[in-house]
């Protein structure tokens, strides 16, 4: 019960098997590399390296993918049917090895995945914007049911000509009566209300130009309709419109709902685009030379022979391995990783909480366990409700799929 003792490690290797060698130590998440560009000692390798350029391009295209595969996700989650209360808590979360999110990350066709789930979307997007517009357009035509003519056919008239639009609708109706005052003018009036008239007008050949301050006095706004055919008939075609297009809208939406396993295929394909980018990453912090690489960080004491063991499988003797105690000044610098049994180990969350240990220093966790023991006692001295609770947590975490984290936050509260 204390802080996990570590080891720091060497890695020299050859250039060629930097990539299979970043890809093992990934999968084993044991070691945890740090930057050897800000050691003094290593600068020369930086200088002399000419990998940066390529490494960044390769970032750039790793983050547009990942970009890319985000904006999916997010695009399609709201459409699958959710589970909710303990049916969602029994759900088994997401899960795979890290040998299958490579293995499966390398054939998936990632274009063809985002290309299909894209596709369902922009048609549901093309559906919904028609029906949009059908509807925008349908309040803006339905007043204008009653007409009988379309201003383009009023335009083919010879002898008479005509104007279809709009006037006030005021309290003493002036600009209505200002049309029918005009000795030249025949006014047929569409509809009405509170606000408004729609007029035809009707004049003779030629008349405009006389007409035209009449028409601007009476606050004259003329009716936009490009259409051939008439309103009532228009109508009933965006009507026709807006029932095929909901039926596309709802096939389209059936199968948005069905796409689970795309989901989960898109966020397989993120994990792996991501593991790509920590390596990828994590090269920045390697120094290089035409030849050979060479790369340093820190390992758990117990965990070092596991790792000897497998690159010595994996490599042979082509990877040089060297290990060496911590050193006193690299004390601030190594990775602390606490050490418990699994009655104290929820106790971490509370150092956790506050600030962990240097790498010198005691974990103070079991003595905070034992302090939250007698001073949880002394607050709720109720054997029937610690029962209760103990029954409660112990019950959540066998009976629901719960995340590490959470998963510890109940035994924290067991414990207690």
């Amino acid at each position: 019960m204390a802080i996990s003792p570590m080891q720091h490690l060497s890695l020299v290797l050859p250039t060629n098997l930097m990539d299979e060698l970043l890809l093992s130590l990934q999968s084993e998440e044991s070691v945890q590399i740090y930057d050897l560009s800000e050691q003094e000692d290593w600068q020369v390798a930086f200088q002399t390296s000419d990998g940066s350029k390529g490494s960044a391009l390769r970032m750039d295209e790793l983050r547009r993918r990942e970009e890319q595969l985000e904006k999916a996700i997010q695009a399609l989650e709201p459409f699958i049917p959710q589970k909710k209360g303990l049916e969602k808590l029994k759900e088994a979360p997401l899960s795979l090895s890290f040998h299958d999110l490579e293995s499966h990350g390398v054939i998936r066709d990632e274009q063809r995945l985002l290309q299909s789930v894209q596709k369902q979307l922009a048609v549901l997007a093309k559906a919904r914007d028609r029906i949009q517009q059908a509807q925008e357009e349908i309040t803006s035509l339905e007043k204008w049911a009653a007409l009988t003519t379309t201003p383009d056919q009023l335009k083919r008239f010879r002898y008479v000509r005509g104007l279809i639009g709009t006037i006030p609708n005021s309290e003493q109706d002036q600009a209505r009566q200002a049309l029918l005052a005009h000795p030249d003018v025949e006014v047929d009036v569409v509809f009405s209300s509170e606000t408004e008239h729609g007029v035809v007008v009707l004049y003779k050949s030629g008349d405009l130009t006389d007409l035209q301050d009449t028409l601007t006095s009476s606050h004259f706004k003329e009716f936009d309709y490009q259409g051939e055919t008439l309103p009532k008939e228009r109508l009933e075609q965006l009507k026709r419109e807006i029932k095929e297009q909901g039926a596309v809208e709802a096939a389209t939406l059936e199968t948005l709902s069905q796409a689970k396993e795309d989901l989960n295929q898109l966020k397989y394909q993120l994990d792996y685009v991501l593991s790509l980018g920590a390596r990828e990453e994590a090269k920045g912090s390697l120094a290089s030379t035409a030849h050979l690489v060479a790369l340093e960080g820190w390992i758990e004491t117990t965990q070092l022979e596991a790792l000897k063991a497998k690159l010595q499988k994996e490599f042979g003797n082509q990877v040089v391995l060297q290990t060496r105690e911590v050193a006193q000044e690299e004390w601030d610098q190594v990775p602390i990783k606490l050490k418990n049994n699994a009655l104290v180990e929820p106790f971490e969350l509370v150092t956790e909480m506050y600030a962990l240990p240097k790498y010198y220093e005691k974990d103070p966790t079991p003595i905070v366990s034992l302090f939250y023991f007698v001073f949880f006692g002394m607050m709720v001295a109720d054997i029937g409700y610690g029962l209760l609770l103990t029954l409660a947590t112990g019950f959540a975490l066998k009976a629901f799929q719960l995340q590490p984290s959470a998963a510890k936050n109940l035994r924290f509260f067991s414990a207690s």
